[in-house]
């Protein structure tokens, strides 16, 4: 096994003196990558304590991390000339430091995310650090034109050979539709690929064909449609698009699979979910034991929702959130993860999966996916699982005997 102080140590030595102190690190959640930006930072002061230092971070949860009094790790570590921005203030403030912290990189290489790129792409800094759990092909490509290079990856599998992370085990749940949600889905997905097939079943080119009416001439005149009936299919192919991922999101048959595990007791539980009405309904289903985080709910409803879930002496054990907590929270004590809904975006994945699996002794944490079978949501779920060791059931007595178990 390797030691991880040590790790961490090698990695700042490589960023200083390798790679001029200009890279970044992709390491799985739970490895202690914050670990890695306090180290770096610390580096940087051994010189000259005076240094302008910004850490970006995209969420006030992340942001309260870094400064929360005694506890944050600017006070815990003394870093006196640190200061955190949540990055939606940070574009529109003079953007001058010495070295640079970005937490969660991948969240400032989006081309729709229209601030995010300002931060690496117009703030002027000498050194940068940059930080993710995983970053596609696009984001690497993003870092590397600006002279940004990789220092080191560190996997989830690594983690867990090394005892850096809890023991866990993921699987893949499939819920059958009834009949006539069935026959729902069926329809708006066939309404779907008809229009689909207008653009070769191309989602750049329709997407692109919807934003932009030089797309859509040069289309025309590869097909001979015209230019006005291809943007009514690219507007309808969208709108069947959008209808049938909410259906997805909301099935009914999610709700009650999901209902009926969180039941389950002696779990610490944190189910997910891309729709804030099916996380509210949810926490509503389970009851008193339940608790909801998301956006509507307002900050100090959140506060005390995390409260009572963190705390053990209340009866609260799960914890209900859209999106919310994908990334830059942590829960210990949480076990078991229950994704009613994703996109097929194999970092949404490992992002929750790392919520669950912060090293504790003798914590082994599981994380169900739950997915419609035969649908696109289980094509979602596929590309999100390639490369990761999963079990795929379908029998939920089987199921409730593997968490009872686990």
């Amino acid at each position: 096994m390797i030691d991880r102080n040590e790790r961490q140590n090698q990695q700042v030595e490589k960023w200083a003196n390798d790679y001029n102190a200009r890279s970044y690190l992709v390491a799985a959640t739970g490895y202690g990558k914050t670990h890695v930006a306090i180290k770096a930072i610390q580096k940087c002061n051994q010189r000259d304590s005076n240094r302008v230092i910004h850490v970006v971070v995209p969420t006030t949860t992340l942001k309260n991390a870094w400064v929360k009094k005694k506890t944050g790790h600017v006070d815990k570590h003394k870093l006196k000339n640190v200061e955190v921005f949540v990055v939606n203030t940070y574009v529109k403030l003079p953007r001058k430091c010495d070295l640079l912290i970005a937490d969660e990189a991948h969240r400032y290489t989006s081309e729709d995310a229209h601030y995010f790129p300002k931060v690496i792409g117009e703030t002027v800094y000498n050194w940068i650090l940059c930080l993710s759990a995983t970053l596609e092909p696009r984001h690497v490509q993003y870092l590397e034109t600006r002279g940004i290079r990789k220092v080191d990856e560190v996997t989830l599998e690594e983690c867990k050979a090394n005892g850096w992370v809890s023991e866990f085990t993921v699987v893949n749940f499939g819920v059958e539709l009834d009949e006539e949600d069935r026959a729902k889905y069926d329809k708006m997905h066939k309404s779907f690929n008809q229009y689909f097939a207008y653009f070769s079943h191309d989602f750049d080119l329709a997407m692109n064909c919807l934003k932009s009416r030089d797309v859509r001439e040069a289309r025309a005149r590869e097909t001979e449609i015209p230019v006005d009936k291809l943007y009514v299919m690219a507007v309808q192919w969208n709108r069947n698009m959008r209808e049938r991922k909410s259906f997805l999101y909301h099935a009914h048959a999610k709700m009650v699979v999901a209902k009926e595990i969180a039941k389950i007791q002696d779990r610490h539980i944190i189910c997910f979910s891309e729709s804030v009405d099916f996380t509210q309904r949810l926490s509503e289903e389970i009851g008193e034991t339940a608790v909801s985080f998301h956006s509507k709910n307002g900050i100090k409803a959140n506060r005390e929702a995390l409260r009572k879930f963190t705390d053990r002496r209340t009866r609260v054990n799960c914890m209900c959130t859209a999106k919310a907590m994908d990334e830059g929270f942590d829960a210990p004590d949480a076990d078991m993860g229950i994704i009613c809904s994703r996109t097929s975006k194999k970092l949404q994945n490992i992002q929750r999966i790392g919520r669950l699996i912060r090293a504790q002794e003798g914590k082994k944490a599981i994380v169900i996916n739950l997915y419609v079978k035969n649908s696109q949501d289980e094509i979602w779920l596929r590309k999100a699982s390639r490369g990761m060791k999963c079990l795929w059931i379908d029998d939920l007595d089987i199921l409730k005997r593997l968490v009872e178990s686990s």
